[in-house]
C-alpha cells in the first residue's frame, strides 16, 4: 500500500475522512450533544416570545457516571516473569518512571475529561507523544506528553474498521497559532515560509467568524513494515519530516 506523505495528498485524505463523517452526521451530532449537555436545548428556535424552560438532567447524570468510574484510583506495578536481582531492579525503575509520567501529564485528571467525551460525544482518545520542547533532567531534552483528542479531530484511514491499531493510517487534526507552528517547523526541518494561515470551514463560527492567525495542522501516523512512522503537515507545507518511531502500536488510547 502506497503511503501518502505530501501535504496536498494528506489534505485530500483529510477531506475524504471529513466527507465520511459528514455523511454519518458526526459533526452535527456532536454539536447538538454538546449544547444539550450545557443546557442549551433551545438553540436555533426562533420564538422570542416563548418561555424556554430548561431542566438539564443530562449533565447531572453524566457527571455522576464519570465520578463513579474515576472513584477507583489506578496504579502501576510491574513484575518480571523471571525474577532475579537485575530484572527486579529494572521492573522497579520502570514502575517508578511510568508513575512519574502519569503524575506529570495529569493522566488521572484527563481521564475524567476523556470519559466525559465518551458520554457526550461518543468517543474518547488519548494521544501520547514525545515533546522535545519539555525540560528534562536527563542529557536529552524532552519528555513524554499526553493530549486529549476530540472524536471530531481524529480521522481513520478505514472508517469501517473499529480497531484503531488495525488502521492503515490515522490523522490527528489540530488548530494552532501560526507562530507556534512556524517555530516547530524551524525546529524539525520544515519550511516556515510555506506555512500560511487558513480558514478551515469546520472551524467557522455560526456567525461566520474567521481567524486570521490560525492554521490547521495534520499529524499523520501510519504503519509501514510493521512499524509506526509519522509526519506533520499543513495544507501547504511540511512542519515535520517523516519520522520513524520503531513503535509497533499507534501511541493512542481510543475507546467508543
Amino acid at each position: 500500500m502506497k503511503i501518502n506523505t505530501k501535504p496536498a495528498d494528506i489534505y485530500r485524505e483529510y477531506e475524504s475522512c471529513v466527507n465520511y463523517n459528514n455523511s454519518v452526521g458526526l459533526y452535527d451530532t456532536v454539536r447538538q450533544n454538546e449544547r444539550f449537555y450545557i443546557g442549551d436545548q433551545w438553540h436555533g428556535l426562533n420564538a422570542p416570545d416563548l418561555d424556554k424552560p430548561v431542566l438539564n438532567f443530562l449533565k447531572r447524570v453524566s457527571s455522576f457516571i464519570v465520578a463513579m468510574l474515576v472513584s477507583d484510583d489506578i496504579a502501576i506495578d510491574i513484575k518480571p516473569f523471571k525474577k532475579n536481582e537485575k530484572s527486579l531492579r529494572a521492573a522497579e525503575m520502570l514502575t517508578h518512571e511510568i508513575t512519574q509520567v502519569i503524575e506529570r501529564t495529569k493522566t488521572k485528571a484527563l481521564m475524567r475529561d476523556m470519559l466525559r467525551n465518551c458520554i457526550v460525544d461518543g468517543d474518547g482518545c488519548f494521544y501520547w507523544y514525545f515533546d522535545s520542547s519539555l525540560p528534562s533532567p536527563q542529557s536529552v531534552k524532552g519528555d513524554i506528553a499526553l493530549e486529549l483528542v476530540d472524536n471530531t479531530n481524529i480521522l481513520f484511514g478505514n472508517p469501517f474498521e473499529h480497531d484503531a491499531q488495525k488502521q492503515p493510517y490515522i490523522i490527528i487534526v489540530k488548530r494552532e497559532q501560526l507562530a507556534t507552528v512556524r517555530e516547530r517547523a524551524k525546529l524539525y526541518g520544515g519550511k516556515q515560509t510555506d506555512i500560511r494561515p487558513d480558514n478551515d470551514s469546520r472551524y467557522y463560527g455560526e456567525e461566520g467568524y474567521e481567524e486570521s492567525d490560525l492554521v490547521t495542522v495534520f499529524v499523520k501516523l501510519y504503519k509501514e513494515d510493521g512499524r509506526i512512522s509519522f509526519t506533520e503537515v499543513t495544507r501547504t507545507a511540511v512542519v515535520r519530516l517523516v519520522t520513524e518511531t520503531n513503535y509497533k502500536l499507534y501511541p493512542l488510547s481510543y475507546m467508543s
